[in-house]
This record gives structure tokens, C-alpha cells and sequence, in this order.
């Protein structure tokens, strides 16, 4: 029989054990969460080495990664390293553009420069006979301030004007360069070069500045962190940031190789995106049976019900929620007059909150209309987000024939980076 002493002596005990276990746990999360950057876990995962057979590095091959004479940041080389053997592309390393053999420069597509100072890497006139025949380069890393006095090497690199170093406030990344569209990240800081590039350049990365609102800042007076110039043929991609020394490299990378080629294929891992198709839609269909089942008219049903739930499950699965639009499920079934277009603009900017992208679907249930419901699709678009670029398309059933012209240079859906299948 168990005395009433030994329920007291048992009740101090398992409280004891819950307490041990929660300092533990607290003590556990919080040393990791001082001790590791969330930037920085990537550093930790080692250079995969010829994965299915392909080597990482050679002494011929079509990148070709330029680190200096003296070698210096190699935390910087090798993040741009394993940014190439992710996308199973062959790379050499060389010091300086004098180490380059002529089999080397010949086979070489893009040249990656790495140090911080580019007198480290060669001269100016040796870098534009290394970019003879629209070889790209991309500078992994803004030259040291003092080099940037250097007219020629601004003309390069397409930099307008410098200042001084400031702490940026975060990043805003636009649409038609990640496969995520447009975002704001407020949680990616660190000092750069306030930086201010040509009109000839584009630029797809900016920076933060502390009340950028209130001093009327638009998007073209932020400071550059990611752009592209073009010195006679040759692309110049310059990044005013440490990408490279962070997990962002090979997205970044992944990125300027999608802007050089027209096709670009790689292998997307742990992407992390939440796809759901057909939604948003403007149409009010299957309006008597939402009623009965969830006392809402379908546009209701997606405002109270579908749209919160995704996003919530995105949040929780640390997923970002890309949407693919159509404008109706059935275009036999509805008329342009009965769409909601206020709702187009309404998810975008619902979107845009959670970081997450507003993309394009060809779905239609009749099939019989080809490329027709698209194409209407984007006028109805247009209208409503202005000059809104959709980075990705989802053909979901719409016969290849149809859509495959639009894809080209000059099409309506010259934009699109990303083509999601079944």
C-alpha cells in the first residue's frame, strides 16, 4: 500500500525531471541559436565531388574561377565552388588572368572573379582581352573602394557613382531573377559600398536604407547590391554583397546564369515553395454547392477559407507560397463581366506580405480555346498590376503548341523563368 508521503515524494520527482528537461532543451536551442548564423549553415555542408560522374574541378572547363595571387578569401571561393558543383557544372581555379593558358581561356565561358581587390587578379587591359568574344564575367565581390577611382574598370563594371560604407536594412529583390518573384528581406544585413550604377545597367538586387519612406526613396535611388552591364559584348555581373559566404551563393549564381543563356536547366534542392495551382480566380463558379457546404460564394470560400489555411501551412512549413492565377475553371461556363479584377491585385499584395509570388495558370476545363483564355488572362492581368512580371507559368493540361511560341524572346510570356510541369 502507498502512503500518502510516498504521492508527495513521487509529485517532487517528476517535477524535478519536467524541470531538468526544459533547461535542457532552452540551454540546447540557445547555444545554437548564438553560435550559428543563420546565413552560415551552408559553410558546413561539404563541396559534393563528382556527383554521377562529374568532377568538380579540371584544369579545362567552361567557368573558370579567378582567386588572386596571393588566394585570398577563400571562404568566398569556395562558396562559389560548391555554388558550381551543386549545378554540376566543371570549373578551374586560377590565380590571375596572366596564369590562364590559351587552352584555358579558349574553353572558358565566364570568368568568377573572387578576391577583394582586383589588382590582385590582373590589369584592366588583360581583363578586356580575356572578355574578347563576349566572355562573361561575374565579379563574386565589389573591388576595394580605392580601385573604383579607376575610370576604365567603372566603365566595366558599370558603376556610376561611390560612397562611403553603410549598414543596409535588408534586401529587395525583383521580379524575373529568383524563382520566388518579388521579396523583401529585412533580416539580410550587413556593410556594403552605397553603390550607384549606370542606366545601362539592371539591376535586380537593392539595398534597405534606414526610412527610405520618409526621405521618398524609390526603388531606382537605393543602392545597387546585384546588377548586369554589358561592356561591349561581354555581360558583367558585379555583386555588392557577401552571397558567396552565405547559403545564398548558389541561388545567386543560379540566378546570373539564368539571365546569360536563354535555356538554363538545374537541379532545384530543398527549393522549399508551396505550388498550389488554379488560385487565385476571379470567377464566382460552383456557387450554389460552396453555399450549401460552407455557407460562402467561392470568392469567400477562397478569402475566409483556402488562402489563410495556405498561408498558415506555408509559415508553419517554413515554405514559400507561390499562387498560380487563372481567371476561371470553366471559360464556356463564365463571361469576362462576372470576374472579380479587384482580386488580382488584392492576392498580390496579400502575397507579397509572406514573401510569397503571384504566378500564372493555363488551365482551362474546356481545352478548346488553345493559347485564347491565356492571352486573355494576361490582358485582364496587365489591367490590374501594371507592369507586374510573371517569372513563372504552370500550362496545367494547355497543349505545348499553344503556349511554347509565347515563351520565346518578344512573346507574351517573355518573362517566365520557371515552367512548372505535372
Amino acid at each position: 500500500m502507498i502512503q500518502k508521503r510516498h504521492y508527495f515524494v513521487l509529485t517532487l520527482l517528476m517535477l524535478l525531471i519536467f524541470v531538468l528537461f526544459q533547461v535542457t532543451v532552452t540551454t540546447s536551442y540557445f547555444g545554437d541559436s548564438q553560435t550559428k548564423n543563420p546565413y552560415d549553415y551552408a559553410r558546413d555542408i561539404p563541396a559534393p565531388e563528382g556527383g554521377d560522374g562529374l568532377p568538380s574541378e579540371q584544369d579545362e572547363a567552361p567557368f573558370v574561377i579567378l582567386t588572386g595571387v596571393n588566394r585570398q578569401m577563400p571562404k568566398r571561393t569556395e562558396g562559389v565552388k560548391r555554388s558550381l558543383a551543386c549545378m554540376k557544372q566543371h570549373y578551374a581555379v586560377a590565380g590571375t588572368l596572366a596564369d590562364l593558358s590559351e587552352e584555358q581561356l579558349e574553353t572558358a565561358q565566364t570568368l568568377v572573379i573572387t578576391a577583394s581587390r582586383f589588382d590582385d587578379v590582373g590589369t584592366v587591359d588583360e581583363l578586356k582581352r580575356a572578355m574578347q568574344g563576349g566572355r562573361s564575367v561575374i565579379f563574386a565581390t565589389l573591388p576595394a573602394r580605392d580601385e573604383l577611382d579607376d575610370t576604365e574598370l567603372q566603365v566595366i563594371l558599370g558603376v556610376r557613382g561611390i560612397r562611403e560604407y553603410y549598414e543596409q536594412e535588408g534586401l529587395r529583390v525583383f521580379p524575373g531573377f529568383l524563382l520566388g518573384g518579388w521579396g523583401q528581406y529585412e533580416d539580410y544585413t550587413f556593410d556594403a559600398l552605397y553603390t550607384k550604377v549606370r542606366s545601362s545597367c539592371k539591376s535586380y538586387i537593392v539595398g534597405e536604407v534606414e526610412d527610405a519612406a520618409e526621405q521618398g526613396l524609390e526603388n531606382e535611388d537605393l543602392p545597387d547590391i546585384l546588377w548586369r552591364n554589358y561592356y561591349e559584348e561581354s555581360p558583367v555581373f558585379v555583386v555588392n554583397a557577401p552571397f558567396f559566404e552565405t547559403s545564398a551563393g548558389p541561388g545567386m549564381l543560379a540566378g546570373m546564369l539564368a539571365e546569360m543563356q536563354r535555356t538554363f536547366v538545374y537541379p532545384v534542392i530543398n527549393a522549399r515553395c508551396l505550388v498550389v495551382e488554379n488560385l487565385p480566380y476571379l470567377s464566382n463558379e460552383n456557387r450554389d454547392t460552396l453555399m450549401q457546404l460552407y455557407s460562402r460564394d467561392a470568392e469567400r470560400f477562397l478569402q475566409d477559407i483556402v488562402f489563410p489555411g495556405l498561408v498558415s501551412l506555408g509559415k508553419k512549413t517554413d515554405n514559400l507560397l507561390s499562387c498560380f492565377a487563372t481567371s476561371s475553371f470553366d471559360s464556356s461556363a463564365v463571361s469576362q463581366e462576372e470576374f472579380n479584377l479587384e482580386l488580382v491585385a488584392f492576392y498580390k499584395q496579400e502575397l507579397a506580405k509572406v514573401k510569397g509570388e503571384l504566378a500564372l495558370s493555363g488551365f482551362d476545363r474546356v481545352q478548346k480555346s488553345g493559347a485564347a483564355k491565356l492571352l486573355a488572362d494576361l490582358e485582364l492581368y496587365s489591367g490590374r498590376l501594371g507592369g507586374y512580371l510573371f517569372s513563372a507559368f504552370a500550362p496545367d493540361g494547355l497543349d505545348r503548341a499553344s503556349y511554347a511560341p509565347l515563351l520565346t524572346e518578344g512573346g507574351a510570356l517573355d518573362g517566365v523563368r520557371a515552367l512548372v510541369g505535372p
